[in-house]
């Protein structure tokens, strides 16, 4: 694999994605985000562009990362991924900039290209896709019978019999949704954007569900991290979101651990 610009291959999409796919994939993810930001600049000007970015407002990539546990120099650690992120924008660059308006901002600078993937960093969301083979298997069983039919299966029968249940193996990806992107966490969320039914699963979309009645005017929240871990876990997962949790229950779960501490601590001062 290869791990510097020298040992990439020569042509630029392929040296593009091996670059990703040494380094950080999420940078896949962001060169579609790229293009898809030109083509509202393309169709609607300045607004169109405005609007597309509204939708990966954020902090740079190099200052979304959460600090590993065990990165003993924080400001070295940034500054690779400054190096890693203007390396995969280097590489970008030529591949869009010729279906950019000239002096693009997009373009400029690697910096709207380093707060989308921050975006990604920070705001994805798993997904999945149903299996195209598996939409594929149906559609040759749905065919009315006949020579038609039957010339297909003589193709198709021996690698459903290979690929056996696989056949209908979902895509499992990532995403950003804008709408899903806005909502905050709570410790005590009233939405969930876990799926009901088995089918949606796959289907490619997020979708969010309430969890309880909420009065008008309510903000919508969902959980970050897994809301039955203790207080002082879930307060460090979601310092990887860039904040720290003083949701009411994470105030309320707080007091009552300072105050269980403060009576074990009073129980041992009296055995004295």
């Amino acid at each position: 694999m290869a791990t510097t610009l020298e040992e990439l291959p020569a042509e630029p999409f392929a040296r593009f994605v091996a670059h990703a796919n040494a380094t950080n994939e999420i940078f896949l993810m962001a060169a579609k985000a790229v293009a898809y930001v030109l083509c509202r600049l393309e169709t609607e000007g300045t607004e169109g562009y405005k609007s597309a970015m509204a939708h990966f407002e954020g902090p740079l990539w190099w200052d979304a990362v959460a600090t590993p546990d065990d990165v003993t120099d924080e400001a070295a650690f940034r500054r690779t991924l400054r190096e890693l992120l203007t390396e995969s924008w280097t590489l970008l660059k030529p591949l869009l900039a010729p279906h950019a308006p000239a002096q693009c901002a997009l373009l400029d600078t690697p910096a709207p290209y380093a707060i989308i993937v921050g975006a990604f960093e920070r705001r994805n969301c798993a997904v999945q896709v149903a299996s195209p083979v598996e939409a594929y298997f149906l559609a040759v069983d749905a065919m009315p019978e006949g020579d038609a039919k039957d010339g297909v299966t003589k193709v198709t029968a021996p690698l459903l019999d290979a690929l056996d249940a696989a056949y209908s193996t979902p895509c499992d990806g990532t995403g950003i949704f804008p709408m899903q992107a806005t909502l905050n966490h709570s410790c005590e969320p009233n939405v969930t954007l876990l799926k009901e039914e088995g089918a949606e699963e796959r289907d490619g979309r997020v979708v969010a569900r309430l969890m309880r009645d909420v009065a008008a005017g309510e903000e919508l929240c969902n959980a970050y991290v897994d809301i039955s871990l203790p207080v002082r876990r879930r307060r460090r997962e979601l310092r990887e979101y860039g904040f720290e949790c003083d949701c009411a229950r994470c105030e309320r779960e707080l007091k009552a651990a300072d105050e269980k501490k403060a009576t074990k601590a009073d129980g041992k001062r009296r055995l004295k």
